[in-house]
């Protein structure tokens, strides 16, 4: 295994600040094809739709959120073993309920009011019960796993602990990836009885059980990921696929391809949901090794873009709702309009957060803390060179 790869408690881990990067750049293609994605349910909906757009969706779907929340449980876990666990929870609800507050107060309405416009314009009412929380969940749910973390951490602590001793011997080969196929197939059932458990009728019509399912959802790969940074070398392993493992990754993911539909994750039948899972599983192993190997994974302008990824979360959506409600009377192919709302809304994105790192007040609302500029000054890039430990993920 390469030596740049390698895991310990305190190098930085360029690899994994640029897939979170990436998972966070990637929601904007995902949220710009939704739309146009051929039997998607969404809150918009344009007038044409394409296979193709609804492929990229399904391969985003397996992609982003779970590994997303696999790294923020790692990264709580390596901050935690290094700093008091009362002082890491203070930033975390800085950094994440500051955004959601404001985002609910200033944000939310105007998607709200967008997606009026969007069905006043079409003349289309879909049958979709709006999230509560729109795309601002996320926020909300990784500050509960954070404070489930702090809560039980001795318990977990010790539980990975045991797991650590087992796992001595499991350092690769037949037995490890035995090892990892037990996980999946734990994961495969226990979204299983989650869905059945909130398919039931009281559930299904509490006012929070949509974001109380998405936490029970990625629960797993959170405390996983936890699991990564507590147990010696698990990381490390993790970042290391077999080749069973990349053919396992592209076997599920083309079943996934092959039985799924674009509806959201609480829509999907029994067999949608087994490959969902398993294909999310092996795809993350496999994301997470390729990434770790780019050879631009520690450029100084990954080290921003990370600085960036939050306000870039909280502002993208309404931009891709924005701009899809400009295709509409264009006429043009639904694959022609997903790569122009896109590419808009990542230019709109990148220029809504040049203007919150030179507004004091909104890089406080927006990211909780200052938002340094884009271009990385030389003090700053040697203080990047001479880090140590991994920034929070978010």
């Amino acid at each position: 295994m390469d030596e740049s790869v390698s895991i310990g408690g305190t190098e930085r881990l360029p690899g994994l600040d640029a897939l979170r990067v990436g998972l966070i750049l990637l929601g904007i293609p995902f949220h710009a094809a939704l739309p146009f994605a051929e039997d998607a349910i969404g809150i918009l909906q344009a007038d044409r739709s394409s296979y193709l757009v609804a492929i990229l969706v399904v391969v985003l779907r397996a992609l982003r959120m779970p590994a997303f929340f696999l790294v923020a449980g790692f990264f709580a876990a390596r901050l935690l073993a290094r700093r008091p666990a009362l002082d890491w929870f203070r930033d975390r609800f800085v950094r994440l309920m500051m955004p959601f507050v404001f985002g609910m107060a200033a944000i939310v309405p105007l998607q709200r009011w967008i997606a009026d416009a969007y069905r006043t314009e079409t003349g289309l009412a879909l049958d979709v019960r709006i999230p509560s929380f729109h795309h601002l969940w996320f926020l909300l749910v990784l500050f509960g796993f954070c404070l489930a973390t702090v809560l039980v951490r001795p318990l977990l602590d010790r539980g990975f602990a045991g797991l650590a001793r087992i796992a001595g011997g499991l350092r690769g080969g037949p037995r490890a990836e035995f090892a990892f196929g037990s996980l999946v197939v734990g994961a495969v059932i226990w979204e299983s009885a989650v869905k059945s458990v909130f398919d039931s009728e009281p559930l299904a019509a509490a006012h929070f059980a949509g974001t109380a399912r998405l936490a029970m959802v990625y629960g797993p790969w959170f405390f996983v990921g936890y699991g990564l940074g507590r147990i010696p070398g698990a990381m490390a392993w993790f970042m290391r696929p077999s080749g069973l493992a990349a053919g396992l990754a592209l076997a599920f993911l083309g079943l996934d391809l092959a039985v799924a539909k674009v509806p959201n994750l609480e829509s999907f039948h029994a067999p949608q949901l087994a490959a969902w899972t398993a294909a999310s599983w092996y795809v993350a192993r496999v994301t997470v090794a390729a990434t770790a190997r780019l050879p631009f994974a520690a450029a100084p302008v990954i080290r921003r873009l990370g600085d960036w990824t939050m306000p870039i979360y909280v502002l993208h959506h309404p931009w891709t709702m924005v701009f899809a409600l400009s295709m509409l009377g264009t006429h043009w192919p639904a694959e022609l309009q997903f790569l122009a709302v896109t590419f808009l809304a990542l230019v709109a994105t990148w220029a809504s957060c040049v203007v919150v790192a030179h507004v004091p007040l909104l890089a406080l609302l927006l990211n909780g803390r200052h938002l340094p500029p884009l271009a990385p000054t030389r003090k700053s890039t040697e203080a990047t060179a001479t880090a140590t430990i991994a920034r929070p993920l978010v």
